[in-house]
């Protein structure tokens, strides 16, 4: 399911596959677009109905459930082979579905899966998720304490510097 994925897409979206010995639950793919970043984590379902308990590690539920307590940018693809879809869960959905395998999908792809139909959904999901993000507090791009060639426009930088090297007593 990655690769062909990866193959659609990749003029688009820069992938990084996650190694399962990087972190304990952390999702199979990073995925970085114009509209933001985000985390997919690959389910293949071979039975006729999902049983989310065999599909998902205690870590990984843990991971997500973090993950969205902060920003929940992870969505899980489920590839249902039997039944020739895709579905996709939002992490939000997660305890649902682990704990009720009747949670339905936010998305279904039916194949041939159209990627595209993915990424559209995502970048929705990404904007909406931005959006509601600094109803509540987060911290925007925007927002954020400039850096670089700006700081030293502002002359902020040398400052940070001065700060970083004065010994503290």
């Amino acid at each position: 399911m990655y690769q062909s994925l990866k193959k659609a897409t990749e003029t688009t979206i820069h992938w990084t596959r996650v190694e399962a010995w990087a972190g304990v639950g952390i999702p199979d793919v990073n995925g970085a677009a114009p509209f933001g970043e985000f985390w997919l984590e690959n389910k293949v379902e071979t039975r006729k109905a999902i049983q989310p308990v065999s599909l998902w590690r205690p870590a990984q539920i843990a991971w997500q459930t973090r993950r969205a307590a902060f920003f929940p940018n992870v969505f899980n693809l489920v590839s249902r082979p039997r039944a020739e879809v895709v579905e996709i869960f939002s992490c939000s959905k997660l305890l649902d579905l682990v704990s009720n395998a009747e949670t339905p999908p936010d998305l279904v792809l039916s194949a041939p899966v159209k990627w595209q139909i993915l990424i559209e959904y995502l970048e929705a999901e990404m904007r909406r998720l931005s959006a509601s993000a600094g109803k509540v507090g987060i911290v925007s791009r925007e927002t954020k304490r400039p850096t670089g060639a700006q700081a030293l426009d502002r002359g902020q930088l040398a400052t940070d510097k001065r700060e970083a090297s004065t010994p503290r007593r």
